[in-house]
């Protein structure tokens, strides 16, 4: 709101002020130049028109339409000249005085008369005529020399003319002083137009932009329409101007605005870090558990593994001993079938010899008394073929056993070889399988502690966010209190 419209108050302060005192004083200037060439002008003008005044009585004798005798009237001088004459001389080319206005100089020489030493033109041909302003005791007088010839070619003498420069000078005065006195009305005129213009089509519309300006730095930015001034400068700065109050009053809401959001937001983010961060923690506690768990399930798997590889290297050196012990039975069946034979030629023997001892014994009786010490050793013989085919039919019977139990266990320790066999195999499929697994729980412990790194991670992070959702309140606070300033009329 426009609250002083005072442009009449004038003020060095003022741009119009000092712009229009700028344009006044080169008016002033330029108006002076003007009015001294212009008064130069008409001076010369009158110069020129005195100088052909003051040397036509010359050329009026040069043409025979005045008298020289005319030289001693000053009234006809006067009348021609339009001027006081002071001294009118006709003078011969040898320098002697033929007419003057005063008696006393007649018949004179140039040389005889004061007035006619300073201009030395006398005694010879005079083409043009001489004109000059003399001054003599303080007093300014007019000289005019014209030359007298007959019909333009006989030069005959001068006409030396002097008169008052009073009247000259009062037209002097008069044209100097109607051009200072235009002059200087058209300096108050111009300078009275310049101001009024100044204030009403600059100054004015500067207050009014400046009173706005100091209205929004005072905080006020309302939605009051400017008038609309013109097209020029200050018209499209006015126009810029109300642009731009538009534009931030929108900017100041949509800050406002923004602010109370950021703050909302910031609790709820403050609320969500809360959330997160206690999340965090008790995710980085269990986390850290499940670590603990897997490790020590790792340390159980790589003792399994271990275990498998012993249990791999055991089950491999039992094939081996399964196969050995199944060759060896093999062996020892091939053994025993080779004993149980020789038991039979054995038991064949003993039978042979229980024969001999019979045949000894019937031998012995038919040899009565004679034979009696061969029939003992017979008997004895007999006993120990008979004991030796008891232990040779109790080593069959052992043998046969023995032989039995071989084809046995050789029989068992064949089908136990695959089985061993088999057993190894799944031995050592076990034993991959928990390499497998030992790399995997590896793999899961590593992951394990990389997630108990990040859960550690995101808890610091979640703190950090709550720390910086508090610094983002506080700030939003801040800026709605620097907002407050400004008092946007909505």
């Amino acid at each position: 709101m426009i609250k002083n419209l005072d442009v009449l108050k004038f003020s060095w302060n003022q741009l119009g002020a000092k712009i229009g005192v700028a344009i006044i004083i080169t008016q002033i200037l330029g108006l002076a130049i003007l009015g001294v060439y212009t008064a130069n002008y008409f001076l010369k003008d009158l110069d020129n028109k005195v100088e052909q005044q003051m040397t036509s009585p010359g050329y009026l004798m040069s043409k025979g339409l005045l008298s020289y005798q005319a030289a001693e009237d000053p009234i006809t001088m006067k009348a021609i000249v339009g001027a006081e004459i002071k001294e009118c001389l006709v003078i011969g080319l040898d320098k002697k005085i033929y007419y003057s206005l005063q008696v006393s100089h007649r018949d004179k020489e140039v040389k005889d008369i004061a007035i006619l030493n300073e201009p030395d033109v006398f005694g010879k041909r005079l083409e043009g005529n001489y004109f000059k302003r003399m001054n003599r005791d303080g007093i300014s007088n007019l000289v005019s020399i014209s030359p007298i010839s007959i019909d333009g070619s006989k030069f005959l003498g001068y006409l030396y003319i002097e008169a008052s420069d009073e009247k000259l000078s009062a037209s002097r005065r008069i044209i100097i002083l109607t051009f200072t006195i235009g002059i200087f009305i058209c300096v108050v005129f111009t300078s009275l137009i310049i101001l009024f213009l100044f204030r009403h089509f600059i100054t004015r519309r500067i207050r009014i932009l400046l009173e706005r300006i100091e209205e929004m730095k005072d905080g006020i930015i309302d939605v009051v329409e400017n008038p609309h001034f013109s097209s020029d400068e200050i018209g499209q700065i006015h126009s810029a101007f109300n642009e731009l109050n538009n534009k931030l009053r929108t900017l100041i809401l949509s800050i406002k605005s923004g602010s109370d959001n950021l703050a909302i937001a910031g609790d709820e983010v403050n609320n969500s870090a809360q959330i997160l961060s206690s999340g965090s923690n008790k995710q980085a506690a269990s986390t850290e558990q499940v670590s603990s768990s897997v490790e020590e399930m790792v340390s159980n798997i790589h003792q399994n593994t271990e275990n498998n590889d012993k249990t791999t290297q055991i089950a491999k050196q039992a094939a081996d001993s399964t196969r050995k012990v199944a060759r060896l039975a093999k062996e020892s069946l091939t053994y025993i079938n080779e004993i149980t034979g020789k038991i039979k030629v054995i038991n064949e023997i003993a039978l042979q010899t229980n024969l001999l001892a019979l045949n000894a014994a019937v031998e012995a009786a038919r040899a009565g008394q004679y034979g009696k010490g061969f029939s003992v050793v017979a008997g004895e013989v007999k006993r120990l073929a008979d004991r030796s085919k008891d232990a040779a039919n109790e080593i069959n019977e052992l043998s046969v056993k023995c032989v039995n139990i071989s084809k046995e266990s050789y029989q068992m320790m064949t089908e136990l070889s695959p089985q061993m066999e088999e057993t190894l195999k799944l031995v050592e499929d076990i034993s991959a399988a928990g390499l497998e697994m030992r790399n995997g729980s590896d793999q899961i412990n590593n992951a394990l502690l990389e997630l108990n790194q990040v859960t550690q991670q995101n808890a610091a992070t979640a703190e950090e966010l709550s720390g910086n959702s508090d610094a983002l309140i506080q700030q939003a606070k801040e800026l709605k209190a620097i907002l407050a300033y400004f008092n946007v009329v909505k």
